[in-house]
């Protein structure tokens, strides 16, 4: 039936347009120039102009009743034209459909693309429900990839909020509920004028949390945070992180495994010692120093003897007997030693440090 319009439609279309082309533009011109206003120089005839205005209206109603007649049939045109294109789309939708009952992809057991899942997790992304990438394009695919990608907790374990996460915080708040008391691997910024807020959001889920990062600004705000008893990987970025700030995280640092943190003060390390904060297996020791004497005595005190992997930057210069003392007297199961470029690390030297740890596999120096 619809086809039958269609074709009904088009064919009152066609020969409404070959008639208009074969009606031209009628002769207009009549004895009295128009264009010339001296109207004193002719001789007018009333009568006979009345009657050519009476006329130009009768053109006038006509011309108007086609250009009418057009507009109704382009309308009637575009709603075809509409009609056509949903058209269009349900077949294709169908069409679509049912391939995907034949694909191989489509037959996959949900414990398969399960996996696949995790492997299409983007990797050195910061995973929110800002990014069209990860979970949240997994849930836009179709309903089947929707409903196993909310259901696999390990896919909702990541989450970077940012400062402008309150224009969508419901959609922060579905993610932490979707990683269902899994182990959670936050990254925060530390702004004043949304702390409040965003330690309501994560009150409910503090107890999951096991790796945290913290990025401190110019403005130096330092935010109430009393971490977890969970947590075991803290990194603090910006060298606005103070010791005294550093002191209201106890105990927690005698529970961290891997800390990552940029410091300004010659005396920090140390101090973090005191506070129980290299406690097992700290992954980067990250220091940068001037040539001042006053900053070799680094390694005078501390042991470590759960350290693995350890990398300096910027010690100039580098304090190679003071190190030594520090691997003989922690005995640590060191296995990576990485040296940044200005510390002119000497083959001998290296050569030592393999000497007193023997389960050293690596020294490197990057730039």
């Amino acid at each position: 039936m619809f086809d039958q319009l269609a074709k009904a439609e088009a064919e009152v279309i066609v020969s409404d347009i070959i008639g208009a082309l074969q009606n031209t533009i009628p002769d207009l011109e009549t004895q009295y120039p128009v264009s010339n206003t001296n109207y004193s120089a002719f001789k007018l005839d009333y009568q006979n102009i009345s009657t050519i205005i009476t006329k130009r209206q009768q053109q006038l109603d006509t011309v108007s009743h086609e250009i009418s007649r057009f507009e109704t049939v382009i309308d009637g045109i575009y709603h075809i034209h509409q009609q056509l294109v949903a058209k269009k789309d349900k077949i294709t939708q169908s069409m679509n459909s049912h391939k995907r009952l034949v694909s191989a992809l489509w037959r996959l057991p949900a414990e398969i693309l399960s996996q696949i899942f995790v492997h299409c997790l983007p990797i050195g992304y910061r995973l929110s429900p800002a990014l069209e990438a990860g979970p949240t394009l997994l849930t836009k695919i179709c309903r089947r990839w929707r409903e196993i990608a909310v259901d696999m907790p390990d896919l909702w374990q990541e989450l970077y909020v940012g400062t402008d996460w309150q224009r969508a915080a419901f959609c922060y708040e579905t993610w932490l509920k979707r990683s269902r008391g899994r182990p959670l691997s936050l990254e925060l910024e530390s702004h004043r004028n949304n702390w409040t807020e965003l330690r309501s959001l994560l009150q409910p889920y503090i107890n999951q949390v096991s790796s945290l990062s913290l990025h401190f600004y110019p403005n130096g705000f330092q935010p109430e945070f009393m971490p977890p008893c969970t947590l075991r990987s803290l990194t603090v970025i910006g060298p606005f992180f103070n010791m005294e700030y550093a002191s209201t995280f106890n105990p927690a640092w005698a529970r961290l495994t891997d800390i990552q943190i940029e410091l300004d003060e010659p005396n920090a390390f140390p101090q973090l010692l005191r506070l129980g904060a290299i406690h097992a297996h700290p992954t980067h020791s990250d220091n940068v120093y001037d040539g001042d004497t006053e900053h070799l005595h680094l390694f005078d005190t501390p042991s470590l003897p759960n350290l693995r992997v350890l990398e300096t930057r910027g010690i100039y210069p580098w304090p190679h007997e003071e190190f030594k003392a520090f691997l003989t007297r922690s005995k640590c199961p060191l296995e990576s030693l990485t040296f940044g470029f200005e510390e002119s690390i000497k083959d001998h030297q290296r050569a030592e440090y393999v000497a007193l740890i023997p389960s050293l596999k690596e020294v490197l120096v990057v730039r």
